[in-house]
């Protein structure tokens, strides 16, 4: 079982041959972040309209006794709610409850909500790296139907 497959090494080398880079090492390639490492895929790969984005911004602000203002600067963060996947079988809520039970509210994972640019311009746009902001959640539809609804917190 892929999700069940071991991937943690100590270290990892990655080889890019850019030979058609003619300005040399002034430009180079970029890279943020690179996963190595199973993944699930559901044939249901499109979720509900209606998934809520927020931008969380952390920081304080204190006024002292004579007016001046202070400022406690603090990383913003995404949340991602509802989103929801309609009417999957059970293969599919399947694979959602065992990453779940896998990995909890603790391990951060990367998903892709938008992986055919549907809705976004790039796939950076709805990329995140992240972990479950609370328990996904499971309402039965019909026979072998189910809706289920997951909620994300972005990593920093």
């Amino acid at each position: 079982d892929s999700l069940l497959t071991d991937t943690r090494y100590r270290f990892w080398r990655l080889h890019i041959e850019d030979k058609y880079n003619h300005q040399g090492p002034e430009q180079c390639i970029r890279i943020s972040n690179i996963y190595i490492g199973d993944y699930i895929y559901l044939s249901n790969r499109n979720i509900q309209n209606g998934f809520v984005k927020t931008v969380n911004d952390p920081s304080t602000r204190s006024e002292s006794e004579s007016g001046s203002l202070f400022w406690d600067v603090k990383t913003k963060f995404t949340e991602i709610s509802s989103v929801g996947f309609s009417f999957i079988d059970k293969d599919d809520r399947d694979k959602l409850e065992k990453l779940y039970n896998r990995i909890g509210t603790v391990t951060p994972i990367y998903i892709s909500l938008d992986p055919t640019l549907a809705v976004s311009n790039k796939l950076s746009d709805l990329t995140y790296f992240c972990v479950y902001d609370a328990a996904p959640s499971m309402q039965h539809i019909i026979n072998d139907k189910f809706n289920y609804s997951l909620m994300f917190r972005e990593m920093i």
